[in-house]
Protein backbone atom coordinates (compact mmCIF):
# COMPACT_ATOMS: atom_id res chain seq x y z
CA UNK A 1 0.00 0.00 0.00
CA UNK A 2 1.72 3.50 -0.78
CA UNK A 3 2.61 5.67 1.18
CA UNK A 4 0.75 9.48 1.05
CA UNK A 5 3.09 12.42 0.53
CA UNK A 6 2.23 15.34 2.95
CA UNK A 7 4.22 17.97 0.91
CA UNK A 8 1.94 17.26 -2.15
CA UNK A 9 -1.01 19.35 -1.00
CA UNK A 10 0.59 22.40 -0.30
CA UNK A 11 2.76 22.72 -3.61
CA UNK A 12 -1.05 22.00 -5.15
CA UNK A 13 -2.35 24.91 -3.16
CA UNK A 14 0.97 27.02 -3.91
CA UNK A 15 0.59 26.41 -7.57
CA UNK A 16 -2.73 27.19 -7.78
CA UNK A 17 -2.34 30.65 -5.74
CA UNK A 18 0.59 31.48 -8.28
CA UNK A 19 -2.22 31.06 -11.13
CA UNK A 20 -4.55 33.01 -9.62
CA UNK A 21 -2.02 35.81 -8.55
CA UNK A 22 -0.94 35.85 -12.10
CA UNK A 23 -4.04 36.07 -13.66
CA UNK A 24 -5.13 39.27 -11.33
CA UNK A 25 -1.81 40.77 -12.18
CA UNK A 26 -3.00 39.98 -16.13
CA UNK A 27 -5.88 41.38 -15.47
CA UNK A 28 -4.19 44.68 -13.58
CA UNK A 29 -1.98 45.44 -16.60
CA UNK A 30 -4.83 45.22 -18.86
CA UNK A 31 -6.74 47.65 -17.34
CA UNK A 32 -3.77 50.13 -16.63
CA UNK A 33 -3.13 49.45 -19.91
CA UNK A 34 -6.44 50.72 -20.99
CA UNK A 35 -6.49 53.63 -18.83
CA UNK A 36 -3.29 54.51 -20.14
CA UNK A 37 -4.97 54.74 -23.90
CA UNK A 38 -8.18 56.39 -22.53
CA UNK A 39 -5.75 59.38 -20.45
CA UNK A 40 -3.57 59.75 -24.10
CA UNK A 41 -7.45 60.39 -26.50
CA UNK A 42 -8.93 62.59 -23.62
CA UNK A 43 -5.50 64.80 -23.37
CA UNK A 44 -5.26 64.68 -27.43
CA UNK A 45 -9.16 65.69 -27.53
CA UNK A 46 -8.60 68.19 -25.43
CA UNK A 47 -5.48 69.65 -27.14
CA UNK A 48 -7.06 69.47 -30.24
CA UNK A 49 -10.07 71.72 -29.10
CA UNK A 50 -8.37 74.32 -27.47
CA UNK A 51 -6.40 74.63 -30.98
CA UNK A 52 -9.57 75.21 -32.48
CA UNK A 53 -10.95 77.46 -30.52
CA UNK A 54 -7.74 79.33 -31.18
CA UNK A 55 -8.21 79.02 -34.56
CA UNK A 56 -11.45 80.52 -34.57
CA UNK A 57 -10.50 83.13 -32.22
CA UNK A 58 -7.92 84.38 -34.62
CA UNK A 59 -10.08 84.57 -37.22
CA UNK A 60 -13.11 86.05 -35.82
CA UNK A 61 -10.27 88.75 -34.73
CA UNK A 62 -9.15 89.27 -38.41
CA UNK A 63 -12.66 89.64 -39.16
CA UNK A 64 -13.27 92.47 -36.57
CA UNK A 65 -9.84 94.26 -37.56
CA UNK A 66 -10.92 94.07 -41.16
CA UNK A 67 -14.66 95.49 -40.67
CA UNK A 68 -13.19 98.45 -37.91
CA UNK A 69 -10.53 99.06 -40.67
CA UNK A 70 -13.51 99.35 -43.25
CA UNK A 71 -15.65 101.40 -41.13
CA UNK A 72 -13.25 103.40 -40.81
CA UNK A 73 -12.75 104.00 -44.34
CA UNK A 74 -16.35 104.79 -45.18
CA UNK A 75 -16.35 107.12 -42.62
CA UNK A 76 -13.53 109.09 -43.34
CA UNK A 77 -15.08 108.65 -47.30
CA UNK A 78 -17.94 109.95 -45.74
CA UNK A 79 -16.84 113.16 -43.50
CA UNK A 80 -14.50 114.11 -46.62
CA UNK A 81 -17.08 114.54 -48.92
CA UNK A 82 -19.46 116.27 -46.05
CA UNK A 83 -16.70 118.20 -45.37
CA UNK A 84 -16.67 119.47 -48.85
CA UNK A 85 -20.37 120.04 -49.38
CA UNK A 86 -19.60 122.20 -46.27
CA UNK A 87 -16.92 123.90 -47.82
CA UNK A 88 -19.13 124.35 -51.00
CA UNK A 89 -22.27 125.83 -48.99
CA UNK A 90 -19.98 128.24 -47.02
CA UNK A 91 -19.03 129.47 -50.74
CA UNK A 92 -22.43 129.91 -51.84
CA UNK A 93 -23.33 131.85 -49.17
CA UNK A 94 -20.32 134.01 -49.19
CA UNK A 95 -21.08 134.32 -53.14
CA UNK A 96 -24.82 135.50 -52.06
CA UNK A 97 -23.88 137.67 -49.08
CA UNK A 98 -21.75 139.81 -51.41
CA UNK A 99 -24.24 139.77 -54.19
CA UNK A 100 -26.67 141.04 -51.60
CA UNK A 101 -23.89 143.70 -50.82
CA UNK A 102 -23.89 144.95 -53.90
CA UNK A 103 -28.00 145.43 -54.06
CA UNK A 104 -28.19 148.60 -52.50
CA UNK A 105 -30.62 151.19 -52.62
CA UNK A 106 -29.52 154.06 -55.07
CA UNK A 107 -28.38 157.53 -53.62
CA UNK A 108 -31.14 159.91 -52.38
CA UNK A 109 -31.25 162.97 -54.86
CA UNK A 110 -30.13 166.36 -53.66
CA UNK A 111 -32.74 169.11 -54.79
CA UNK A 112 -30.98 172.52 -54.42
CA UNK A 113 -33.29 175.65 -54.66
CA UNK A 114 -32.31 177.95 -57.52
CA UNK A 115 -31.38 181.64 -56.04
CA UNK A 116 -33.00 184.29 -57.91
CA UNK A 117 -31.83 187.67 -56.41
CA UNK A 118 -33.94 190.48 -56.54
CA UNK A 119 -32.05 193.51 -58.19
CA UNK A 120 -33.03 196.99 -56.68
CA UNK A 121 -33.02 200.06 -59.09
CA UNK A 122 -30.41 201.64 -57.76
CA UNK A 123 -27.34 199.18 -58.45
CA UNK A 124 -24.27 200.37 -58.49
CA UNK A 125 -22.29 199.97 -62.20
CA UNK A 126 -19.54 198.98 -59.79
CA UNK A 127 -20.88 194.90 -58.42
CA UNK A 128 -18.55 192.74 -56.53
CA UNK A 129 -18.14 189.55 -57.79
CA UNK A 130 -18.01 186.57 -55.27
CA UNK A 131 -14.78 184.25 -55.29
CA UNK A 132 -16.24 180.93 -56.33
CA UNK A 133 -14.89 177.86 -53.14
CA UNK A 134 -12.75 175.53 -55.11
CA UNK A 135 -13.13 172.06 -53.79
CA UNK A 136 -10.01 169.61 -53.93
CA UNK A 137 -11.23 165.74 -54.30
CA UNK A 138 -8.39 163.40 -53.80
CA UNK A 139 -8.81 159.77 -54.78
CA UNK A 140 -7.11 156.98 -53.01
CA UNK A 141 -7.34 152.67 -51.48
CA UNK A 142 -8.43 151.05 -48.41
CA UNK A 143 -5.73 149.40 -46.54
CA UNK A 144 -7.45 147.37 -44.11
CA UNK A 145 -9.15 143.93 -44.88
CA UNK A 146 -12.61 145.38 -44.14
CA UNK A 147 -13.38 149.33 -43.24
CA UNK A 148 -16.82 150.30 -42.03
CA UNK A 149 -18.62 153.25 -43.96
CA UNK A 150 -20.53 155.42 -41.19
CA UNK A 151 -22.66 157.84 -40.98
CA UNK A 152 -20.71 160.57 -39.31
CA UNK A 153 -17.20 161.17 -38.34
CA UNK A 154 -17.01 158.77 -35.13
CA UNK A 155 -17.62 155.00 -34.00
CA UNK A 156 -20.25 155.33 -32.32
CA UNK A 157 -21.92 156.26 -35.53
CA UNK A 158 -24.20 153.74 -37.61
CA UNK A 159 -22.16 151.72 -40.17
CA UNK A 160 -23.67 152.26 -43.94
CA UNK A 161 -21.90 149.88 -45.83
CA UNK A 162 -18.21 148.19 -45.59
CA UNK A 163 -15.51 148.46 -47.81
CA UNK A 164 -12.76 145.65 -48.41
CA UNK A 165 -9.31 145.85 -48.96
CA UNK A 166 -8.01 147.65 -51.93
CA UNK A 167 -11.21 149.10 -52.81
CA UNK A 168 -11.03 152.35 -54.73
CA UNK A 169 -12.17 155.49 -53.04
CA UNK A 170 -12.71 159.15 -53.95
CA UNK A 171 -12.68 161.75 -50.85
CA UNK A 172 -14.00 164.99 -50.62
CA UNK A 173 -13.23 166.14 -47.12
CA UNK A 174 -11.84 165.30 -44.09
CA UNK A 175 -12.97 165.98 -40.17
CA UNK A 176 -10.45 168.91 -38.34
CA UNK A 177 -8.86 166.94 -36.66
CA UNK A 178 -7.82 164.72 -39.94
CA UNK A 179 -9.08 161.80 -38.20
CA UNK A 180 -11.95 161.00 -39.96
CA UNK A 181 -12.37 161.33 -44.26
CA UNK A 182 -15.57 162.03 -46.26
CA UNK A 183 -15.98 159.51 -48.77
CA UNK A 184 -18.04 160.53 -52.00
CA UNK A 185 -20.18 157.28 -53.32
CA UNK A 186 -22.54 157.38 -55.56
CA UNK A 187 -24.60 154.97 -52.88
CA UNK A 188 -24.30 157.32 -50.19
CA UNK A 189 -21.62 159.75 -48.69
CA UNK A 190 -20.20 158.48 -45.25
CA UNK A 191 -16.96 158.93 -42.72
CA UNK A 192 -13.96 156.32 -42.99
CA UNK A 193 -11.15 156.23 -40.57
CA UNK A 194 -8.20 158.17 -41.80
CA UNK A 195 -5.50 155.71 -40.73
CA UNK A 196 -6.72 152.53 -43.22
CA UNK A 197 -6.80 154.43 -46.35
CA UNK A 198 -3.64 155.52 -48.54
CA UNK A 199 -4.51 158.71 -50.58
CA UNK A 200 -2.74 159.75 -53.96
CA UNK A 201 -1.73 163.65 -51.95
CA UNK A 202 -1.94 165.25 -49.13
CA UNK A 203 -4.47 164.86 -46.04
CA UNK A 204 -4.33 168.41 -45.08
CA UNK A 205 -5.35 169.49 -49.25
CA UNK A 206 -8.69 168.51 -48.19
CA UNK A 207 -11.35 170.95 -47.14
CA UNK A 208 -12.70 170.69 -43.37
CA UNK A 209 -16.31 169.00 -43.61
CA UNK A 210 -18.30 169.90 -40.27
CA UNK A 211 -20.52 166.47 -39.36
CA UNK A 212 -24.29 167.46 -40.35
CA UNK A 213 -27.19 166.63 -38.65
CA UNK A 214 -30.04 165.37 -41.12
CA UNK A 215 -33.49 167.24 -40.41
CA UNK A 216 -37.07 166.31 -41.42
CA UNK A 217 -38.53 170.02 -41.38
CA UNK A 218 -39.28 172.05 -44.29
CA UNK A 219 -36.43 173.99 -46.39
CA UNK A 220 -37.77 177.56 -45.88
CA UNK A 221 -37.64 179.26 -49.71
CA UNK A 222 -34.39 181.35 -49.92
CA UNK A 223 -34.07 185.38 -50.76
CA UNK A 224 -31.15 187.42 -51.65
CA UNK A 225 -30.82 190.61 -52.07
CA UNK A 226 -28.41 193.32 -53.89
CA UNK A 227 -26.69 195.91 -51.34
CA UNK A 228 -26.38 199.11 -53.26
CA UNK A 229 -22.53 198.71 -53.04
CA UNK A 230 -23.24 195.79 -55.33
CA UNK A 231 -22.41 192.70 -52.42
CA UNK A 232 -24.60 190.17 -52.71
CA UNK A 233 -25.94 188.58 -49.61
CA UNK A 234 -28.70 185.35 -49.51
CA UNK A 235 -30.76 183.70 -46.39
CA UNK A 236 -31.90 180.40 -46.39
CA UNK A 237 -31.66 177.26 -44.92
CA UNK A 238 -30.76 174.23 -47.22
CA UNK A 239 -31.52 170.84 -45.44
CA UNK A 240 -31.91 167.67 -47.38
CA UNK A 241 -32.69 164.46 -45.13
CA UNK A 242 -29.59 162.50 -45.84
CA UNK A 243 -30.80 158.72 -46.18
CA UNK A 244 -28.79 155.77 -45.51
CA UNK A 245 -29.21 152.89 -46.55
CA UNK A 246 -29.43 148.88 -45.36
CA UNK A 247 -27.71 146.95 -46.95
CA UNK A 248 -30.21 143.76 -48.11
CA UNK A 249 -29.78 140.79 -46.83
CA UNK A 250 -28.26 142.44 -43.25
CA UNK A 251 -30.65 142.01 -40.17
CA UNK A 252 -31.86 145.81 -39.31
CA UNK A 253 -29.55 147.42 -36.56
CA UNK A 254 -31.24 148.28 -32.83
CA UNK A 255 -33.88 145.24 -33.70
CA UNK A 256 -35.21 142.07 -32.14
CA UNK A 257 -33.70 139.03 -34.20
CA UNK A 258 -34.10 135.17 -34.13
CA UNK A 259 -30.80 132.70 -34.54
CA UNK A 260 -31.93 129.99 -36.99
CA UNK A 261 -30.01 127.62 -36.19
CA UNK A 262 -28.66 125.50 -33.69
CA UNK A 263 -25.19 124.96 -31.83
CA UNK A 264 -24.25 128.48 -32.97
CA UNK A 265 -21.46 130.15 -31.61
CA UNK A 266 -20.92 133.95 -29.79
CA UNK A 267 -17.18 135.08 -30.47
CA UNK A 268 -15.21 138.07 -29.88
CA UNK A 269 -13.61 139.48 -33.25
CA UNK A 270 -11.09 136.44 -32.56
CA UNK A 271 -12.64 133.06 -33.71
CA UNK A 272 -10.19 131.20 -32.04
CA UNK A 273 -11.15 128.46 -29.03
CA UNK A 274 -9.67 131.90 -27.06
CA UNK A 275 -11.72 133.58 -28.18
CA UNK A 276 -15.66 132.00 -27.86
CA UNK A 277 -18.00 134.08 -25.25
CA UNK A 278 -20.91 131.47 -25.40
CA UNK A 279 -21.30 127.87 -27.32
CA UNK A 280 -24.12 125.89 -28.37
CA UNK A 281 -26.56 128.11 -28.62
CA UNK A 282 -30.08 127.07 -29.16
CA UNK A 283 -32.27 127.74 -32.56
CA UNK A 284 -34.92 130.33 -31.61
CA UNK A 285 -32.46 132.31 -29.05
CA UNK A 286 -33.56 136.22 -29.45
CA UNK A 287 -31.01 138.57 -29.40
CA UNK A 288 -30.29 142.54 -30.77
CA UNK A 289 -28.70 143.32 -33.13
CA UNK A 290 -26.32 146.50 -32.69
CA UNK A 291 -23.93 146.57 -36.10
CA UNK A 292 -23.61 144.96 -39.60
CA UNK A 293 -20.20 144.22 -40.54
CA UNK A 294 -19.96 142.22 -43.92
CA UNK A 295 -20.53 138.99 -43.15
CA UNK A 296 -20.59 139.53 -39.17
CA UNK A 297 -23.23 141.56 -36.63
CA UNK A 298 -22.32 142.57 -33.64
CA UNK A 299 -24.98 141.37 -31.15
CA UNK A 300 -26.55 141.93 -27.67
CA UNK A 301 -28.00 139.13 -26.03
CA UNK A 302 -29.52 138.78 -22.21
CA UNK A 303 -29.17 135.47 -20.10
CA UNK A 304 -30.06 134.03 -16.80
CA UNK A 305 -27.24 132.68 -14.84
CA UNK A 306 -27.59 130.10 -12.02
CA UNK A 307 -26.09 129.77 -8.63
CA UNK A 308 -26.47 127.27 -6.19
CA UNK A 309 -25.48 129.58 -3.03
CA UNK A 310 -25.81 133.30 -3.08
CA UNK A 311 -23.06 134.76 -5.48
CA UNK A 312 -23.14 138.33 -3.51
CA UNK A 313 -22.25 139.56 0.51
CA UNK A 314 -24.96 139.38 2.13
CA UNK A 315 -27.20 142.41 1.66
CA UNK A 316 -24.80 143.80 -1.18
CA UNK A 317 -26.61 142.76 -4.56
CA UNK A 318 -25.40 144.70 -7.33
CA UNK A 319 -27.55 147.90 -8.85
CA UNK A 320 -28.78 147.32 -12.50
CA UNK A 321 -26.46 148.58 -15.25
CA UNK A 322 -23.61 147.70 -13.08
CA UNK A 323 -20.54 145.19 -13.72
CA UNK A 324 -20.98 142.09 -12.96
CA UNK A 325 -17.76 139.32 -13.17
CA UNK A 326 -18.66 135.25 -13.44
CA UNK A 327 -15.92 133.12 -12.45
CA UNK A 328 -16.83 129.61 -13.02
CA UNK A 329 -18.47 128.00 -16.02
CA UNK A 330 -22.08 127.53 -16.13
CA UNK A 331 -25.51 126.74 -18.37
CA UNK A 332 -27.42 130.15 -19.39
CA UNK A 333 -30.94 129.96 -19.48
CA UNK A 334 -33.44 131.72 -21.28
CA UNK A 335 -35.59 133.18 -18.02
CA UNK A 336 -35.45 132.13 -14.48
CA UNK A 337 -36.49 129.11 -12.35
CA UNK A 338 -34.37 126.03 -12.19
CA UNK A 339 -36.75 124.44 -14.63
CA UNK A 340 -35.98 126.96 -17.09
CA UNK A 341 -34.56 126.16 -20.81
CA UNK A 342 -30.98 126.12 -21.51
CA UNK A 343 -30.28 128.07 -24.40
CA UNK A 344 -25.94 127.71 -24.07
CA UNK A 345 -22.63 127.12 -22.18
CA UNK A 346 -20.42 129.97 -20.96
CA UNK A 347 -17.07 129.63 -22.43
CA UNK A 348 -12.97 130.19 -20.12
CA UNK A 349 -13.31 133.30 -22.15
CA UNK A 350 -15.94 135.01 -20.38
CA UNK A 351 -15.19 134.36 -17.16
CA UNK A 352 -13.73 137.32 -15.47
CA UNK A 353 -15.40 139.59 -17.94
CA UNK A 354 -17.00 142.88 -16.15
CA UNK A 355 -20.32 142.12 -17.87
CA UNK A 356 -23.90 144.08 -17.45
CA UNK A 357 -25.62 143.13 -14.16
CA UNK A 358 -29.35 143.63 -14.70
CA UNK A 359 -31.71 141.53 -12.77
CA UNK A 360 -31.56 139.34 -9.98
CA UNK A 361 -34.31 136.06 -8.62
CA UNK A 362 -34.25 133.63 -5.98
CA UNK A 363 -35.94 130.91 -5.58
CA UNK A 364 -37.19 127.94 -2.78
CA UNK A 365 -38.33 124.63 -3.23
CA UNK A 366 -39.16 122.15 -0.81
CA UNK A 367 -39.79 122.39 2.75
CA UNK A 368 -37.68 121.85 6.38
CA UNK A 369 -34.51 119.58 5.87
CA UNK A 370 -35.31 118.61 1.87
CA UNK A 371 -35.81 122.95 1.01
CA UNK A 372 -33.28 124.08 -1.52
CA UNK A 373 -32.45 127.47 -2.65
CA UNK A 374 -31.68 129.02 -6.09
CA UNK A 375 -30.27 131.98 -7.32
CA UNK A 376 -30.03 133.48 -10.10
CA UNK A 377 -28.66 136.86 -11.79
CA UNK A 378 -29.59 138.25 -15.41
CA UNK A 379 -26.43 139.75 -17.44
CA UNK A 380 -25.69 141.50 -20.65
CA UNK A 381 -23.10 140.02 -23.09
CA UNK A 382 -22.30 141.05 -26.45
CA UNK A 383 -20.20 139.79 -28.93
CA UNK A 384 -19.98 138.74 -32.45
CA UNK A 385 -22.16 135.81 -35.07
CA UNK A 386 -22.76 135.33 -38.70
CA UNK A 387 -25.53 137.33 -40.26
CA UNK A 388 -26.55 134.87 -42.36
CA UNK A 389 -28.15 132.41 -39.10
CA UNK A 390 -29.75 135.79 -37.98
CA UNK A 391 -33.46 136.42 -39.14
CA UNK A 392 -36.08 139.16 -37.85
Amino acid sequence: MATENPQQPEKDELEILKYEWGSKADLLRNYIDRQRVNVRWEFDRRVRSMLWLLGLGVVVSVIMVIAIIAAWLITARSVTDQTEQLKQQVSALKAKVAELEVRTPPAPVFVVPTIVPTVAPTVSPTTAVPTPTITVILSGTVTADMLNVRSGPSIQSRSIITLTKDSPIIVKGRSEDRQWLLLQSPRADGWVSARYTSLSSDVDRLTVVLPSTPSPTTIPAPSSTISPTGSISATGTIAPAVATPQVAGQPPIRESVVITQTNLYLSEIDESENGILISDIRKGTPIIVLENKGAKSRVRIEVWVQYDINPDPPNATPAPNTPFIIDTLREIKKTSGKDSESIGKLSKSALGRPWVFLNSFAQTSGSGEDQESYYFRKIRIEGWMNTVFLKP
